[in-house]
């Protein structure tokens, strides 16, 4: 029987390139960036606490707010309106009770704006996430259909060789068809251990990772959000920040404890090429900065719990 083996492999050949070849994608647009707003130098300042300021603070408070309170009060720029509000607490006069709703109204407008400023975080932080969650699964779904096409291929090859040597009554060729079968299947069985698979082009110009890996701020992080990651005294320590701490164990468990080498990495650049692997990093980051900012959520409900409590004061 005469059979054109090159026929016979050169279609198994082609799905081994196909599979093996590693593509780039390029990744949609990302629709987790907030939209543009009117940003004043005023509303985008960062926070800075007066230390001598703080400290009267203290006393003024005592017995009403405690430390960490004492701070949001300050960073939420909610101090002279609380302060003015306990210097009414035993005037029952109209005039006082008017003053009252005023400075109440104040100091509510001002929490709002801080809780919009931490769920405006949340909400972005929690939606990077996802997405990136999405583009890696997506990816590792591609990746292993192509490992499953390999190990068909080497299924084929295998077949095929047995089906030539069948067929083919020279023994020279025989064990030619033999040998190049041999190393086609064992080349297959290597990329189906190791497959290069797809990556993808992800570009990230704005990048809450590299605020956080770099601790500069641009207009990323809001205010009072950006002063809250910062402050050590936001922790239980009192020495080092969430946002230092954050760091810190993102360059021990994830870069081998060298900053110099997690600065260049891909995740806090403004983009590059990513495998699955690193997508998966990616979203699992920004997991844990989501926490981060849920934690510091509790300081706020308990602020908002004592100011509640000088509010019913008469």
């Amino acid at each position: 029987m005469n059979i054109s083996y090159k026929h016979l492999f050169l279609p198994i050949l082609l799905l081994c390139i196909g599979c093996a070849s590693s593509k780039k994608i390029k990744a949609p647009d990302d629709y987790c960036v907030p939209p543009p707003y009117t940003v004043t130098k005023e509303k985008e300042a960062p926070i800075v606490i007066d230390e001598a300021k703080l400290a009267l603070g203290k006393k003024l408070f005592e017995g009403k707010l405690s430390s960490r309170n004492i701070l949001i009060a300050y960073a939420s720029d909610t101090d002279e309106a609380l302060l003015s509000l306990i210097a009414l607490a035993d005037d029952s006069s109209e005039q006082a009770q008017l003053k009252r709703n005023t400075l109440q109204i104040e100091i509510h407008s001002k929490i709002n704006a801080i809780f919009s400023q931490m769920n405006s975080v949340t909400a972005e932080l929690d939606c990077e996430e996802e997405r990136i969650d999405q583009i890696a699964t997506t990816l590792s779904d591609i990746n292993d259909k192509n490992v499953t096409r390999l190990t068909v291929a080497s299924i084929l090859v295998g077949a095929a060789s047995a089906v030539a040597g069948a067929y083919i009554a020279d023994d020279g060729w025989n064990k030619g068809v033999a040998v190049g079968s041999g190393i086609l299947g064992a080349g297959l069985s290597f990329l189906t251990l190791n497959p290069k698979g797809k990556k993808i082009i992800l570009q990230h110009p704005r990048n809450l990772l590299r605020c956080f890996m770099t601790e500069k701020n641009d207009i990323e992080f809001p205010p009072f959000v950006w002063y809250m990651i910062n402050e050590p005294r936001f922790t239980n320590s009192g020495e080092s920040s969430v946002l230092r701490n954050t760091q810190k164990r993102w360059i021990k468990h994830l870069f081998d404890n060298d900053k110099e080498k997690a600065l260049k990495a891909v995740v806090f650049s403004d983009g590059g090429v990513y495998n699955a692997g690193d997508l998966h990093t990616r979203a699992e980051m920004f997991d844990q900065m989501q926490s981060v900012i849920h934690s510091l959520n509790q300081n706020l409900n308990f602020f908002i719990q004592e100011v509640n409590m000088l509010m019913l004061k008469k």
